[in-house]
């Protein structure tokens, strides 16, 4: 469904009409792959995020990432809060906690 709006009743002729039809299907076409390639973009940030929580949890804890993941799941079913979000704030924790140095002190 294609629908013109203008600044007045009327702006749009015939004319205006048939050309607007032209650009509609290649127009839909386009939305739709942005979207698609928006949501591919979401779904690797969020991979890369899964993946630093897992990693932190396996260093932390001493687990296989299999574990990890299982972990990760259930602290967002517990929560009802997105994987994704559960890993960010993970991630975030482990970034402004304070690191011990190779030689122990904390830096």
């Amino acid at each position: 469904m294609l629908t013109l709006c203008g600044p007045v009743p009327g702006t749009f002729d015939a004319t205006g009409a048939v050309v607007a039809q032209a650009f509609a299907a290649p127009l839909a076409v386009a939305l739709r792959a942005a979207h698609r390639i928006a949501a591919l973009e979401r779904g690797l940030a969020s991979r890369d995020l899964i993946g630093q929580a897992k990693g932190a949890l396996m260093a932390r804890h001493g687990v296989d990432a299999t574990a990890a993941f299982e972990h990760l799941v259930r602290i967002s079913q517990e929560t009802n809060t997105r994987l994704a979000e559960v890993a960010a704030r993970l991630v975030d924790e482990v970034v402004s906690a304070p690191t011990t140095a190779l030689d122990g002190r904390r830096r």
